[in-house]
């Protein structure tokens, strides 16, 4: 069973008031393994090492894996994986092809043969005993006998190597990045670098310029400034162009190609006992001397918990805009990564904008930059990089066609809500465009083929989204059906999901939906049917590893899905199923995430789960779920105070009797965000043990409300 404390205390650490230092009971390790002990693949691919918030450096240790078809590289930690450099830079969480593993160290006990410095796979280590990892902290002992202990500041990886008796050597080599373990075109390829290393070698600096990773980007550079402890007995860069001996010696090596790998070597004397070499390195991709799946959920939580470092983050999407002609999606190493859907960043200015972020904002770019994504078509030379790839489809046709566009189904789902997402800020900021973008977030109708019926399901169900033609008819003709999607890939009709589930992915216009899935009845039978075990009909692959259900909470499109309950006023089902999830799937564990934790996304699903709440995207609303503390005191916007109690809570003891919201009773099973999180306020739960349909008032609404008659 799910150990709370360790799962969740150091985000609640934020939030609760009190001087516990919470931060000692996480576990850095949950997400880094998969459903195959000893495997990454499946997991969560999280980071492993040491780092503080926002910072540009994540310091850690660089592993392969020696069986490619269960390696997953991402965060360059993986459970048993040899150790190949110790990195400042990665990414967490993120499927895909791994991305930095960049300005790498590697602590060798000797350098002679059959070490060849040119080639990690003659001096990669395994790893022995037991390793350690605390926020902030990591260490791990190599086969060699060397100890290595990490952490890390904003801009800077900060290492202690303890070797034993004999040499002390530390490697330098610019060529070193993340592989792909299984081939792939996103593979990372190295550029360029330079290196140039001090008189007396506690110094060095220079660059490295490396192109492609995850999101496929182009060349970004690298700076770095290093130092070391104490002066090595010598210091010497070297370099090989197309070459299987490095050229050692000097201070200074520029790379002249592609194929010419840049470094150094730093060699202390042999002792006779062990001793250690500390070091320090600062990176930044400004100069040596100056050594972003998220917004359904983890924006929302930034929101409410870190509203400086989130009003940052809102202001550098729209300078991204100023400067590059289109808002961000998948950014790292200063480059878009490939869009998956719709253009979703307007998806997270809009959910700032109704929740009130106000100060330090110019919203006039704000919209502007939003407005662009819905009427400007980007060079089709970077049509997956930025805007609207399908934006001709939709501007013409009211939906994205499956003749002429890939991921047809799941590009109209999402281009509605990021139309509706232009509707709520131009409410404010444009009000003459209200009515039009309104209009166009209902294209998701034109759509649904109320024709479609479930296969292989008892009920069958009738009306899905299905792919169309741009000639107007629905191609389902040759046995469609909703809960396959041909593995849901980049050139599926959806992506990371199948049909059936992007049939629930409405939030805007819950009203329409349930009214297409034929009423209220029909609607819930539908939602208690993907629970079922083995009602899923679609392998996922690494993104639903262990799931058997149609319900799959490792991907984002899913997780609005088990609250859905709350808008036919039956949140008991709510607090069962969303619980249910949560217990199942996410444990204080290394294999602890059901899926790529998607830079935080996971993990913010669940913390808003313990809090009893779920933000709906691009709306004020909070549906209401049930806490997992007795009680929490969150600071919210900057000063104010949230309290949030759950009196009777037990391990069986969750299912909601009433509420009060600021001492009054409250019959609604959602928030707005006035009511709580401007001012602060009170949530008081008051919890039992049975299924209770306690609510009196009307379910969430339907702010995008809008029905197409054809």
């Amino acid at each position: 069973m799910i150990s709370y404390r360790h799962l969740v205390a150091f985000t609640l650490s934020s939030l609760v008031a009190g001087q516990v230092d919470y931060a000692q009971y996480v576990n850095p390790f949950i997400g880094a393994e998969g459903p195959t002990p000893g495997r990454a693949f499946g997991g969560g691919d999280i980071f492993v090492g040491g780092a503080v918030p926002y910072g540009v450096a994540k310091v850690g240790i660089d592993t392969y894996e020696t069986n490619p078809q269960m390696a997953v590289l991402n965060g360059g930690y993986t459970p048993e994986g040899n150790v190949t450099g110790v990195s400042m830079m990665h990414v967490s969480g993120t499927g895909g092809c791994p991305k930095y593993g960049v300005i790498s160290q590697m602590p060798l006990t000797t350098t002679s043969a059959p070490v060849d410095i040119l080639n990690n796979r003659t001096y990669w280590q395994h790893r022995v005993g037991n390793e350690t990892a605390s926020v902030g902290y990591f260490r791990t002992d190599l086969e060699s006998g060397v100890t290595i202990e990490l952490s890390g500041t904003a801009h800077a990886g900060v290492m202690q190597y303890s070797f034993p008796a004999g040499e002390k050597n530390v490697l330098v080599d610019l060529t070193h990045r993340l592989p792909s373990a299984r081939g792939s075109s996103c593979t990372q390829r190295y550029v360029d670098s330079e290196i140039d290393i001090s008189e007396d070698g506690t110094e060095y600096r220079g660059y490295g310029v490396y192109e492609a990773g995850w999101n496929e980007g182009a060349p970004y550079k690298a700076y770095f400034c290093g130092e070391f402890d104490s002066a090595p007995n010598q210091a010497q860069a070297f370099n090989a162009e197309n070459s299987t001996t490095p050229t050692m010696g000097g201070k200074s090596r520029k790379a002249r190609s592609r194929h010419d790998t840049v470094g150094a070597l730093f060699t202390w004397n042999k002792t006779e006992s062990s001793s250690t070499v500390r070091s320090k390195v600062g990176i930044s991709f400004i100069s040596a001397e100056k050594a972003w799946d998220t917004f359904r959920c983890t924006t929302s939580l930034h929101h409410l918990i870190q509203p400086g470092p989130y009003s940052d983050q809102i202001r550098a999407l729209i300078d991204i805009y100023r400067h590059d002609g289109f808002l961000p999606d998948g950014r790292s190493g200063n480059y878009n990564g490939l869009s998956q859907g719709g253009s979703n960043a307007d998806n997270v200015l809009a959910d700032a904008y109704v929740k009130g972020l106000r100060d330090g904002i110019n919203w006039t770019d704000g919209y502007a930059s939003m407005r662009k994504n819905a009427e400007v078509l980007p060079d089709l030379r970077f049509k997956d990089k930025e805007g609207r790839a399908a934006l001709d489809d939709w501007k013409m046709l009211g939906y994205v066609s499956q003749d002429r566009n890939e991921r047809c189904i799941s590009r109209t789902v999402e281009y509605s809500l990021n139309d509706f997402a232009l509707a709520q800020v131009a409410k404010g900021e444009a009000p003459g465009d209200v009515q039009k973008y309104l209009e166009r977030s209902a294209g998701w109708q034109l759509s649904w083929d109320h024709e479609t019926v479930s296969v292989n399901t008892t009920p069958i169900f009738q009306g899905f989204l299905a792919p169309r033609l741009s000639d107007g008819s629905f191609n389902t003709s040759k046995g469609y059906n909703p809960a396959q999607c041909d593995g849901c890939s980049w050139t599926a009709i959806t992506y990371e999901a199948t049909p059936f589930e992007y049939s629930f992915n409405v939030p805007h216009d819950m009203e329409t939906l349930i009214e297409f899935m034929g009423g209220e009845e029909k609607f819930e039978e539908r939602l208690d049917y993907i629970f079922k075990v083995n009602s899923s009909q679609q392998d996922l692959g690494v993104n639903g590893a262990g799931i058997n259900t149609l319900m799959n909470i490792g991907n984002e499109p899913d997780f609005m899905t088990p609250y859905l309950y709350n808008y036919i006023n039956k949140q008991h089902k709510s607090v069962y199923h969303s619980r249910a999830l949560a217990r199942q799937y996410f444990k204080n564990a290394p294999y602890g995430l059901p899926g790529n934790s998607d830079a935080g996304a996971l993990n913010s699903w669940l913390i808003w789960q313990m809090l009893g709440l779920y933000p709906v995207v691009t709306t004020p609303t909070y549906l209401l779920s049930s806490p997992w503390f007795p009680e929490i005191n969150m600071t919210v916007n900057h000063n104010r105070t949230l309290r949030i109690t759950a009196k009777n809570l037990g391990l069986e003891s969750y299912y909601v009797q009433r509420v009060r919201i600021n001492g009054q009773e409250w019959g609604r099973n959602w928030v707005d965000h006035a009511d709580v999180m401007v001012e602060g306020g009170e949530i008081e739960f008051v919890l039992v043990s049975e299924e209770v349909r306690w609510e009196t008032g009307e379910g969430p609404g339907s702010d995008g409300h809008w029905k197409i008659e054809e």
